[in-house]
């Protein structure tokens, strides 16, 4: 994203650049991106659901989930429903 930002920053010369970002997680980055507005911090999982997909799929869901880590390894069972990874 820094690479991202840095580009959009040579080429168009903006009076400001600000990130916004759905999901956001709690962990150690290459390097440090300013997110200004950020809708939910979520621990270091896999998200899927709403526009997010593992493998071409949970893109549909109408919730985020946490893809656990049997699921990761191509086993599928139910994910559990709940915000930003939250069980309920």
């Amino acid at each position: 994203m820094a690479k991202r930002v840095e580009l959009l920053r040579e080429r168009h010369s903006p009076a400001s650049v600000e990130i916004c970002a759905f999901l956001v997680k709690n962990r150690s980055r290459h390097k440090e991106v300013p997110v200004k507005y950020a809708g939910f911090e979520i621990e270091n999982v896999f998200a899927v659901g709403y526009g997010l997909d593992h493998g071409e799929r949970f893109r549909n869901l109408r919730y985020v989930a946490a893809l656990a880590k049997a699921q990761e390894s191509g086993k599928w069972p139910p994910l559990a429903r709940g915000a930003c990874g939250e069980t309920p």
